[in-house]
């Protein structure tokens, strides 16, 4: 049995199977990094023995709920973030190299509170996220939100669903078509 962390409240959202047969484990941390909480990345041997960890984010909350590793090895991060915008919660999405470095940042949002849930890389490179947002005008509650960006993580779409109540987009597969 193995524990990651430090003295602060750190959390495990997903944890997904390596290329090399190893693991990578996804959450938040507030015993390390800049804020209230971080998103965090652990990096695992298959015996679940640490190799490595990286914190991401600013000096507000930040966490992360899911992660896949990417086409190249590298990892695709969604959670969200108030640290760049001091208003509200937006969509936090990460691209990083094999060893967890950033290789750019991107946040989505609206007026209101936006999740990310979810992240799948496509076929052209691409992302695709499911979450919520509060940001939809003349509702009470939230809607699912899916953005679609390009391999830079440029947004091409969004689009939200729902009625008067809560409605959250937890996880997004892709079909064959």
């Amino acid at each position: 049995i193995y524990t990651y962390g430090g003295k602060g409240y750190d959390q495990g959202n997903c944890v997904r199977h390596t290329s090399d047969g190893g693991f990578a484990l996804l959450g938040s941390s507030g015993s390390f990094g800049n804020g209230n909480a971080d998103v965090y990345l652990i990096k695992t041997d298959s015996a679940g023995v640490y190799e490595w960890s990286k914190t991401y984010g600013g000096t507000q909350t930040d966490c992360g709920f899911k992660m896949e590793q990417t086409q190249d090895n590298g990892y695709i991060i969604t959670g969200y973030t108030n640290s760049f915008n001091a208003l509200d919660y937006d969509v936090y999405l990460l691209r990083t190299d094999s060893l967890g470095d950033t290789l750019w940042t991107k946040t989505y949002g609206s007026t209101g509170w936006d999740i990310g849930h979810s992240v799948k890389q496509l076929n052209d490179g691409g992302f695709i996220i499911a979450g919520e947002t509060s940001g939809t005008s003349n509702m009470t509650g939230t809607d699912v939100y899916l953005i679609r960006t390009d391999s830079m993580g440029d947004t091409l779409w969004t689009r939200s669903y729902g009625g008067n109540h809560d409605d959250i987009g937890k996880s997004v597969a892709l079909t064959h078509d």
